[in-house]
């Protein structure tokens, strides 16, 4: 508020300045103080640096040190028909893409499945790891899909149900959750171990780790 009437006050020669724009500029005079101007100088000076680096620090947002590609040869290619359909946030130390799938149509559903079927296509996958889901996952499954028909979610039944369905089929994908928050894609990737491919939410949204 207070940057915004002083341009209105002055206009264009108004400007922001920092502490450290105001240090720079008593280096100049520094000089000219007496004792007692430079022992207040000098102690703002190194309070505020202080405060300026716990701050940053306390504030830094990691969003982790590998890409996606570095698992998925082909990720940029499977994001970028993702990145228009959702937002990216930060989560612990990770960059993330959430879709919300209750707010899309069928055919951006199906572009999802198609890009977690290219993703899982990689040469990276190790598709020598065969997966069999265990039978916890599985009568949750089935006990999420029946919820979702009897709400007449029929779009999102068709979703999960081709997901799970060829989750399930394509051995080298494991299905992992109790449907308690939901459920997870898992994959092997060569000489690199096992990753969560994507995190299906019991909120119906569904999470892609851009970095970890």
């Amino acid at each position: 508020m207070e940057g915004a009437r002083g341009k209105e006050l002055i206009g264009d020669r108004f400007c922001h300045l920092t502490w450290d724009d105001l240090h720079s500029f008593m280096k100049g005079h520094y000089a000219g103080l007496n004792r007692e101007q430079k022992l207040m100088v000098d102690m703002h000076l190194s309070w505020i640096v202080d405060k300026n680096k716990r701050d940053l620090e306390n504030n830094k947002v990691e969003s982790g040190e590998r890409n996606l590609d570095d698992y998925f040869s082909n990720s940029s290619e499977a994001i970028d028909k993702l990145i228009d359909l959702g937002e990216q946030f930060n989560q612990d130390k990770r960059l993330k893409l959430k879709l919300d799938l209750d707010k899309l149509n069928d055919s951006q559903l199906d572009t999802i499945l198609d890009a977690i079927k290219l993703l899982s296509q990689a040469e990276s996958v190790n598709r020598k790891k065969v997966y069999t889901a265990n039978e916890q996952t599985l009568e949750a499954v089935a006990s999420f899909l029946s919820e979702l028909s009897l709400s007449y979610k029929w779009s999102l039944l068709r979703f999960y149900s081709g997901l799970f369905n060829y989750a399930n089929q394509r051995r080298c994908l494991r299905i992992n959750g109790t449907g308690s928050r939901g459920f997870s894609i898992r994959v092997d990737v060569i000489d690199m171990g096992e990753i969560s491919l994507c995190t299906l939410y019991g909120s119906k949204s569904i999470h892609f780790s851009l970095k970890r």
